[in-house]
């Protein structure tokens, strides 16, 4: 065989063996790129103001589940919210309530005082956040071993 000849294809012609130039139509790239970066932009905006009614409603869901007893669920809903939102003074002021009352264990009241006192630590001028944590501390002191309640008063 030649190299001018192919017995499928016939002869062989030099020009149609080059690749073709490819136009790339620069309007429907835009116009796609747009439309993709306008459905990212709302589905954030979606995603944000779901996160934005969804809190409060967690925090509501979980102050049913503590009325209906079931407080592992309770606490599984209230760290959800704190993680989302650390510094909700009326939230935390709440759950203390629900310390003081007896219906939280030693361990949870525990984690409680230490996120109070750590709300305490970034809003210096909140007097409701010192109160707050001074309560807690009271209700958590029987609950500390007599050995580490003296070391921490003769240390202080």
């Amino acid at each position: 065989m030649s190299r001018l000849s192919n017995s499928s294809r016939g002869p062989i012609d030099s020009h149609h063996d080059r690749p073709r130039h490819v136009r790339v139509n620069w309007k429907l790239v835009g116009g796609l790129a747009l439309s993709l970066a306008g459905a990212v932009g709302f589905g954030y905006y979606r995603y944000r103001t779901f996160q934005q009614i969804q809190l409060p409603l967690l925090w509501d869901l979980a102050r049913r589940d503590l009325d209906h007893g079931d407080l592992s669920q309770a606490l599984a809903k209230t760290n959800l919210y704190f993680g989302q939102r650390p510094d909700d003074i009326a939230a935390l002021s709440e759950m203390a309530g629900w310390c003081l009352d007896g219906q939280l264990d030693a361990h949870t009241a525990s984690r409680l005082y230490r996120q109070v006192t750590e709300t305490a630590r970034r809003h210096p001028h909140d007097p409701q956040l010192a109160r707050l944590a001074f309560r807690l501390a009271l209700r958590l002191a029987p609950v500390v071993p007599d050995d580490v309640q003296d070391s921490l008063w003769t240390d202080a």
